[in-house]
């Protein structure tokens, strides 16, 4: 009976050492959108000879121990003095003294404990963060992308405050404050929780998430675009949805500001048009389609040199170049691509160079350029004369009826007008 007791607690013992092992092991590295800060400057190759020094001496001390027999199969763990041990007679041996080869267990399990310490203590004073070991507290790739999803569990008004009321809308209301933390300007889109059509299944996170925060979250992640407007913060409480955004100071919709003026000049047009480029090759970049650009949605600042924001993602897709049903568009009306009316399905690379060329039209003469659909299907853009010849050369291509004589982006950044 004290063979088999001895034997069962030396499994035991090995089990509980080969867990700490375990526990040993780096996780994952952080996704590739992101490189995790060090915590300090140790050297890669110094501190894996530390740590392989550290692993090689606890073993060979390990092996110096008396070989025993493969353990048998043991029966469901059950409560004992020290947690959970694999059988009835491991509660009984634990507490039982006993040495082996001149050495107590105790004392052979304090060297272990001492060896294991002071790895993982190197580790963590010298790995990036997000690599050290589950006990202390591993955080994956996909813990952080899930966690990037979380909306914050406090209330909005106790970490930010409501100054004013920007505008209203089916969507709700739309305020400027401040972060009380540090005094940022803020914009916060408050309205009724959303309803349940407006929920996506995002990857790696266990429950559905609205298509916006969700579209956003994935913007924010370095490197960030200047030209699409950044989350901050979003909140899901009772029945209302709350998301606080970046709020640049001295800028209007590009709406407002055709309405008071008319018309804007080619140069300032080239420059939100090369803008407006690049924040839609970042939205590509990201796996995410936005399909509503209009003067509505895009912020263009008031300083000398314009800078444009991208905003109001609740439109937004995920991104699909086998293209979406013609009777899913979500855009407004007025600026559909004639193969949504055409045909059964529509693509994101021609659409977004459609709805381009209408914003560019709409910049430089202030109106849409046609009235009715067929116009569209036609392709008789008026008013042209007034623009230069490569801007019009511009317009025309972005405005083809046919989808694939559209040009993309990247041919949209070589033409002439976009370099002049």
């Amino acid at each position: 009976m004290a063979e088999t007791a001895s034997i069962s607690s030396s499994s035991a013992g090995r089990r509980n050492e080969n867990r700490d092992t375990e526990g040993q092991t780096p996780g994952p590295p952080t996704s590739s959108t992101q490189s995790p800060p060090l915590l300090n400057s140790a050297g890669g190759p110094r501190r894996g000879t530390i740590c392989s020094f550290f692993r090689r001496a606890r073993n060979a001390f390990r092996r110096s121990r008396e070989p025993v027999p493969a353990p048998a199969p043991q029966p469901e763990p059950v409560p004992g003095p020290f947690g959970r041990q694999s059988s009835v007679t491991d509660v009984a041996s634990e507490a039982a003294p006993e040495t082996r080869r001149g050495v107590s267990r105790r004392v052979r399990k304090r060297i272990c404990a001492i060896f294991r310490r002071a790895r993982k203590f190197f580790r963590r004073s010298g790995e990036p963060f997000g690599l050290q070991s589950s006990a202390a507290g591993t955080e994956s790739a996909s813990d952080a992308v899930v966690s990037d999803y979380d909306c914050n569990p406090e209330s909005p008004t106790s970490l930010y405050d409501f100054q004013r009321e920007l505008c209203e809308g089916s969507f709700g209301r739309v305020y400027q404050g401040i972060r009380l933390s540090d005094s940022t300007p803020v914009a916060i889109k408050c309205g009724p929780s959303p309803e349940a059509d407006s929920y996506i299944v995002v990857p790696g996170h266990p429950r559905p998430l609205y298509r916006e925060v969700a579209m956003m979250v994935m913007l924010r992640r370095p490197p960030v675009c200047p030209y699409v407007i950044e989350l901050y913060d979003w909140f899901d409480r009772d029945s209302s949805m709350t998301l606080v955004m970046e709020y640049p100071h001295w800028c209007m919709t590009l709406r407002q500001y055709l309405d008071m003026q008319i018309g804007v000049p080619e140069v300032k047009a080239r420059i939100a048009m090369r803008q407006l480029v690049q924040a839609v090759r970042h939205c590509f970049s990201r796996g995410i389609f936005y399909s509503d650009i209009n003067p509505r949605n895009i912020l263009v600042g008031l300083d000398l040199v314009p800078e444009i924001k991208l905003i109001d993602f609740s439109s937004a897709r995920r991104l699909n170049h086998d293209g979406y049903d013609s009777s899913t568009y979500t855009g407004i009306s007025q600026y559909q691509p004639p193969e949504v009316y055409g045909r059964l399905r529509y693509h994101p690379v021609p659409t977004t160079v459609w709805l381009m060329g209408l914003t560019l039209y709409v910049m430089l003469k202030e109106q849409l350029p046609f009235r009715f659909v067929k116009d569209a299907f036609l392709g008789n853009i008026p008013g042209l004369s007034a623009i230069s010849i490569a801007g019009r050369d511009l317009i025309r291509k972005c405005l083809k009826a046919k989808p694939e004589d559209r040009p993309t982006l990247q041919e949209i950044s070589e033409f002439p007008w976009m370099n002049a």
